[in-house]
């Protein structure tokens, strides 16, 4: 179990690590049409998806995002300073998901 839990960590901070500091585009997709773009431009609106029910904004994703990074990096100063690295780790993923 704690294998499978290293190896779920593991994958999980390599997954998240490339996502450090980094911000999302303005405009994360464009409409698809020239009349559905003619609208948006006008209107200063953002395309979503239709359907889409709840939208996550682009300061909540940088938000998490930084989060997950300043725990990867907490969880390698902890491993650094000879601290149970694999305990903390195992939290940050309870706690994310």
């Amino acid at each position: 179990m704690k294998n499978t839990n290293l190896l779920l960590t593991t994958i999980s901070l390599a997954f998240f690590l490339g996502s450090c500091n980094l911000t999302v585009s303005e405009k994360s997709k464009e409409p698809n049409t020239q009349t559905e773009k003619k609208v948006s431009d006008k209107l200063d609106l953002e395309y979503v998806e239709e359907g889409a029910q709840n939208v996550i904004t682009y300061d909540e994703v940088n938000k998490a995002q930084q989060a997950w990074c300043d725990a990867l990096v907490k969880i390698g100063q902890t491993k650094e300073e000879g601290g149970d690295y694999k305990a903390l780790a195992e939290k940050v993923l309870s706690e994310a998901y």
